[in-house]
């Protein structure tokens, strides 16, 4: 699936994808509007970084006022610019000013604009809606990034086009991570974070509100450069959610790993990610199994997301069941280490046997995994040692584990950039971590080592759980959770009318029962309850009963009509569903961010005893849903649990097929549907509670 090229608007180009990152990674011009001359505001930055790091296209400045800023000559209006060559802008103005700003440079020839003030959060906001106005436009071309961003960062070229704090200091070394950031302020954060540890940045592309470019996008385009090896992503939430499959396919095509952190993963989060954006966040558990599927590596925090990346860009990524060394100055961080690597999935401590010449070591020390070196003040023994494990051939990976308690840290440092240099310089990549977080190197020799190729984590366990997430399949089957939450549901469609939407439900048979006498219908036993339009949750109101023979019809029936007649339902008889079934609860949804989905639990009793669930994504096709089932607790449940019999999986799918279809063309708004008995072959679906869209 391509993720290149420009989509034809209006008799001109418009940019997307990768076509959209490359013009914005290596603009030839680029428009700074909104400028200052002050250098202690941030509207100060973008120009003078594009002027300190070594942009070298045309630079063009718009302000009302000054006839130059920093030696480049101003125009005194986004009107008065010159036709433009794939040119991008960087837009830093009052949020009243920015829509107008905005149309002219899409008249001027702009490619990309990077609109940096915040006042759009709002839907309801004047200036939002004038902007979304102009981007909709007909014959508008121009592609916006933000507003409410900090910006976008390409280190090789220097189109710095950003406010962030971290170019005031120095510029950052060039590598080859890419980021992507919902969040300026954080993604800002996390930058700071990275360049402390030596990482090298190619590109970073904050996004904020995403008026018209998401991240899914960007991250595409990202993906089909060659001066990128891995991506690190922060999402509140997906807003561009068509991107997403092209996202997933370029990702397996390159081989290349994305690791995402995704915030607002509770109800709490996602108020708050909706007061701070404007966007619209779903449950986290449906968002959870879509990213693993489409081969995503999701991240609990900010931390672990810069080990993947600092580790990935020096190690690599995708070494299954990956050897392990580890050399350590204490016994007791080796054996945290040795824990550690025992129980990640993907990663195995290597033995390196008794032969001397294999690993060729210190005479006082043999050979050992974890191999520990408690000599103090002897640190040339120590960074040999790691030499030798790396140049043994018999680990994927070293992990050594320092102190300043035992170590010149120049000598250390000096050692082990040596090692990476020349024809003889060892294969297997170093992971340096140290015994705590508050016992690290400097930041200058902490760079040179990243420089060498080393990658440098703040303790053990971080350092070994970075490399199992890097080492991990890029599809994991979710471990099934909590659960995420069904919202409880007021009243909605009767069976009748949810049978008429869910065409080819298995259903159990029912029909209306005006009267005791219609009850009897089915004969006995059979179920007497309210038809689901007014009442919902019928044990609690007493509108359903299980009636097992002519005693109990006439008060049974009495007491399910007494409750329909007061909230406005209708009485009907249903059989009971064949014997020997085991219990499901089957919903379907709309997700905001990825669409219909669908959760499979355990029901009845069984709810309790295997606590987890199944989610299903209407993206997906059979196969995959197959797969996803038979992976969850309700897969296992289904395969002979505890000498249960083999469940019918295929008429379970159905069900789901079904439900999701039916969200997904409109027809219904959501479905649930409890119990759905399953057999050894077929299902039976007994009840439904259903809304329309």
């Amino acid at each position: 699936m391509s993720v290149t090229g420009a989509r034809e608007t209006a008799g001109s180009s418009r940019l997307d994808g990768a076509g959209l990152v490359d013009l914005m990674c290596a603009p030839s011009e680029v428009v700074v509007v909104g400028a200052s001359a002050d250098e202690s505001k941030l509207s100060s930055r973008a120009l003078a970084f594009l002027l300190r790091y070594g942009y070298r296209g045309g630079l063009h400045v718009v302000h009302p006022r000054h006839e130059s800023i920093l030696g480049v000559p101003c125009v005194p209006r986004t009107k008065a610019l010159p036709r433009l060559e794939r040119a991008v802008a960087i837009v830093n103005l009052p949020a009243h000013l920015v829509p107008a700003a905005v149309s002219d440079l899409d008249e001027a020839g702009a490619g990309a604009a990077v609109v940096i003030g915040s006042g759009f959060e709002s839907p309801s906001s004047r200036p939002r809606r004038e902007l979304e106005e102009v981007i909709r436009r007909p014959g508008f071309r121009m592609r916006v990034i933000g507003p409410n961003c900090v910006g976008t960062m390409s280190v090789g070229s220097g189109a710095h086009l950003n406010f962030s704090t971290v170019l005031t200091r120095r510029a950052p070394r060039l590598g080859r991570i890419g980021l992507v950031t919902q969040s300026g302020a954080l993604g800002n954060g996390l930058l700071m974070g990275l360049l402390r540890r030596g990482a090298g940045i190619a590109h970073w592309f904050s996004t904020g509100n995403e008026m018209d470019t998401g991240a899914m996008e960007l991250t595409a385009g990202l993906l089909a450069r060659d001066d990128v090896d891995v991506v690190g992503i922060f999402l509140e939430g997906l807003t561009d959610i068509d991107w997403f499959d092209r996202v997933s396919a370029a990702a397996h095509a390159c081989g290349k790993r994305l690791f995402v952190y995704k915030a607002a993963r509770t109800a709490a989060g996602r108020a708050a990610a909706g007061g701070h954006t404007g966007r619209l966040v779903g449950p986290n558990d449906a968002t959870t199994a879509v990213l693993a599927e489409a081969g995503f590596t999701e991240v609990d925090d900010l931390a672990t997301l810069a080990d993947c990346l600092v580790v990935s860009a020096a190690c690599g990524t995708g070494h299954r069941d990956a050897a392990v060394g580890i050399v350590t100055v204490s016994g007791a961080s080796g054996v945290i280490g040795a824990d550690r690597v025992h129980e990640a999935p993907g990663l195995r401590l290597a033995e390196p046997g008794q032969d001397q010449q294999a690993v060729r070591l210190d005479p006082r020390l043999e050979s050992a995994n974890p191999l520990d070196i408690p000599f103090l003040n002897e640190t040339g023994v120590f960074t040999s040692a790691i030499g030798a494990y790396r140049a043994s051939g018999i680990f994927d990976v070293t992990v050594a584990v320092t102190s300043g308690l035992a170590h010149d840290p120049a000598t250390l440092v000096s050692d082990l950039v040596a090692q990476d240099r020349g024809p003889s310089a060892p294969v297997a990549p170093l992971v340096l971590c140290h015994l705590s977080e508050d016992d690290r190197l400097g930041e200058e020799e902490t760079a040179r080592l990243a420089a060498a190729g080393v990658a440098v984590v703040p303790t053990v366990e971080r350092a070994v759980a970075a490399l199992a997430l890097t080492s991990a399949p890029r599809t994991r089957a979710p471990d099934g959770g909590s659960g995420a939450h069904v919202p409880s549901r007021g009243g909605g469609l009767g069976l009748d009318e949810a049978r008429a939407v869910l065409p080819g439900l298995p259903w159990v048979d029912w029909a209306p029962a005006p009267t005791a006498e219609a009850a009897r219908r089915f004969g006995f036993p059979a179920v007497v309850k309210a038809a689901g339009r007014g009442i919902v949750h019928r044990s609690e109101l007493g509108a359903v009963a299980v009636v097992t023979g002519e005693d109990e019809l006439r008060e049974a029936f009495a007491r399910v009509a007494a409750a329909c007649r007061e909230h406005d339902d209708d009485v009907l008889v249903q059989r009971m569903a064949p014997p020997g079934g085991t219990e499901f609860f089957v919903s379907a949804m709309e997700h905001p961010e990825v669409g219909p989905f669908a959760l499979v639990r355990p029901g009845g009793l069984l709810t309790e005893l295997i606590p987890g669930q199944a989610i299903i994504s209407h993206r997906w096709n059979a196969p995959t849903r197959r797969r996803r089932l038979l992976d969850s607790p309700v897969g296992r449940l289904c395969d002979g649990y505890r000498g249960r019999p083999v469940l019918d999986v295929d008429a379970l799918l159905d069900v789901v097929a079904t439900a999701l279809d039916a969200v997904a063309a409109g027809r219904l708004g959501f479905v649930e549907l409890n119990p759905v008995f399953l057999y050894e072959s077929g299902a039976a679906t007994v009840d439904v509670v259903a809304g329309q869209a």
